[in-house]
């Protein structure tokens, strides 16, 4: 007897109706619709943002395996597709493929219980891996490619020294040029099908081919002298002791050990480097590769290459919480579908991407505010797994989830990017969603972002903007309408702000100090802290400097903010230190370090309070309301 319409049937009879039916993609009992209620064992396919769908196993318990498959499930957004242990409801059409008992395309989900959001493990071995038999987190898996099993769908096997893996569907496969013999690195979620452990929902990070010179990883001073092995390895420390100014002999220092750099003759991509040209002094914080020898009994670090190097706070206050923003010049993971990056290929990506890396774990921030990044989820979040992976920390950065994920049909390039964040999960943590300071879905809706955060260590909170505004254009104002229209919701914006009254406005404003809109924003009770730190900073290299770069606090803020300044490491064009190979952007990053709950401002401010004057009361500003004035806020 057949099963009615309608009825509502298990993960188990589903799948047994589902492998009874005769053929691939016939319908069981004639294309009726049925509803089982499950957990989501495993993600086959990520969600689709272009087709608005995402395909999972599900089972009558969480950890019943693959039971039956909801095939290209509808998801509008990426909040409709469900995480890895949720509880949820599928509506639709039984059938098989092969031998994979399925919901047709075009199935239907309820979220009924969305369970706890994956996490990224970061780096582990194969073996790891399969030992973990972590369903729902992601890994990040390095091995080399020993058999390709579809192209079309970028399915194939690695391998490393503790076992092999099968990749099931690397999204666009084929542009990445992946051979067999190619060492890869993708990041993944583990599931068992078959016997066969898999990596599913997989996401690209980078390949090398097998005549491609060992790719250095970064090792603590006291790791890279037990290897000894000969090879070229990253490390960060602090620079002291500068015995010789010319050719760059100075000591290496970090929380393991100290060594000797016996001179850095050529940057990380292989042109020459002058030390004596660089402004790298004591105290400051650097990146290089080097290869490890013992020369009179002393430990040291032979044909060093440059990476980076940040100065120190001026403060040097123990305890600070680190912020670093820039602008990241068209930084973009689909760079294929665009003419904006400089890039067009997987190797310009992961140049560009390493550099990055390097350069924002030798500022040690944080937290990380981004502009002009490709509007995607995964631009970020594979960012902050290359920082975990060449960190060595698994989890120790994340991206912050903004749902923002444009599509490539709008036909507009402006629309393409973004502003967003990244933290360090073992010192802040957010507070509440990620907000956009204009209404609406348009341009300025992704470019101007507001997030909260929390400092762990203190408990402290402060409210962080970062934004991009209107680029100065041909037109007869060269765009400032737009931009004083930016910088007019933005104060609207910040004006209805609650979760805190610390704020801090960031981001590429494309507009000096004493133009109209940044006028608007000072006037609103915001005071410029790079100018105030150095009158003469400079942030983007245009007519021999400019700074379009602004960090902006209102009052509260300001009074926790010890330090900051420009990190002058990228902006080639201006800084005979800066090579254009070592470049990744024409705008520096700038860094603040502030210690949270340090002071409040000092001065007290007695203000009327008259429905004409609210829009005067600012966030940070104290007030007096005298006993006996009873007063009710106004919304809006």
């Amino acid at each position: 007897m057949l099963v009615q319409a309608q009825t509502e049937i298990s993960c188990t009879e589903a799948r047994s109706y589902a492998l009874s039916v005769g053929t691939n993609n016939e319908l069981y009992n004639g294309g009726e619709m049925y509803v089982v209620q499950g957990y989501v064992t495993s993600i086959q396919y990520a969600w689709n943002s272009t087709y608005k769908n995402v395909t999972f196993w599900m089972a009558d318990t969480q950890n019943g395996g693959k039971v039956i498959e909801a095939y290209k499930c509808v998801a509008e957004t990426q909040a409709d597709a469900p995480n890895v242990g949720a509880l949820v409801r599928v509506t639709g059409q039984l059938t098989k493929y092969g031998t994979t008992p399925e919901f047709a395309q075009g199935c239907t989900c309820e979220i009924i219980d969305n369970g706890e959001p994956p996490i990224n493990l970061g780096p582990k071995t194969i073996a790891e891996f399969i030992s973990l038999a972590n369903t729902k987190d992601t890994c990040i898996l390095t091995g080399v490619v020993t058999n390709i099993a579809s192209t079309q769908y970028g399915n194939f096997y690695i391998e490393d020294n503790t076992g092999t893996a099968y990749v099931y569907g690397l999204s666009n496969f084929t542009s990445y040029g992946i051979e067999e013999g190619d060492t890869v690195t993708v990041a993944g979620v583990y599931t068992l099908y078959k016997s066969t452990h898999e990596v599913v929902g997989a996401r690209y990070i980078s390949h090398k081919k097998p005549t491609e010179a060992w790719v250095p990883v970064p090792k603590t001073i006291s790791e890279f002298i037990a290897l000894n092995d000969g090879k070229r390895y990253i490390l960060r420390g602090v620079v002291s002791l500068i015995t010789d100014q010319t050719y760059g002999h100075f000591t290496l220092t970090d929380e393991t050990a100290d060594i000797i750099v016996w001179g850095i003759d050529k940057d990380e991509d292989g042109n020459a480097f002058a030390f004596n040209a660089s402004d790298i002094s004591e105290g400051d914080t650097l990146s290089i590769t080097g290869i490890y020898q013992l020369y009179n009994s002393k430990n040291e670090v032979t044909s060093a290459h440059y990476i980076s190097h940040v100065h120190p706070a001026s403060s040097g206050q123990a305890g600070s919480l680190r912020i670093c923003a820039q602008n990241l010049e068209n930084y973009y993971y689909n760079y294929t579908q665009s003419s904006r990056p400089s890039y067009s290929d997987a190797e310009g990506f992961r140049t560009k991407t390493v550099k990055i890396v390097n350069a924002m774990l030798t500022i040690d921030a944080d937290i990380y505010a981004f502009c002009e990044v490709e509007a995607k989820p995964i631009v970020l979040q594979q960012l902050a797994d290359s920082m975990n992976a060449y960190a060595g920390e698994a989890g120790r950065y994340a991206a912050v989830s903004d749902g923002i994920d444009y599509t490539w049909y709008d036909g507009i390039s402006d629309n393409q990017i973004k502003s967003g964040f990244i933290y360090r999960t073992d010192k802040v943590a957010t507070v509440g969603s990620n907000t956009a300071a204009v209404g609406g879905n348009g341009y300025y809706s992704r470019t101007m972002r507001i997030q909260t955060f929390r400092q762990l260590a203190s408990n402290e909170k402060l409210i962080v903007s970062m934004n991009h505004f209107k680029a100065k254009d041909s037109s007869s104002d060269q765009g400032e309408s737009q931009r004083q229209t930016n910088a007019n919701n933005l104060v609207s914006a910040v004006d209805n702000l609650t979760a805190d009254p610390d704020i801090l406005i960031l981001g590429d404003l494309n507009c000096e100090y004493g133009e109209v809109p940044i006028t608007t924003i000072i006037n609103a009770g915001f005071e410029e802290q790079l100018l105030k730190y150095n009158s003469a900073a400079w942030s983007h290299c245009y007519d021999g400097g400019e700074l379009i770069d602004h960090v902006l606090a209102n009052p509260s803020m300001a009074a926790q903010i010890v330090n900051a300044h420009v990190e002058h490491i990228c902006a080639y064009k201006c800084n005979s230190a800066v090579s254009y190979a070592q470049s990744w952007s024409d705008h520096d990053p700038y860094v603040i370090d502030i210690i949270l709950g340090n002071s409040a401002p000092t001065a007290l401010e007695m203000v009327q309070i008259e429905p004409q004057a609210r829009k005067e009361i600012r966030h940070g500003q104290l007030i007096i309301i005298r006993s006996g004035v009873e007063y009710t806020p106004v919304s809006g």
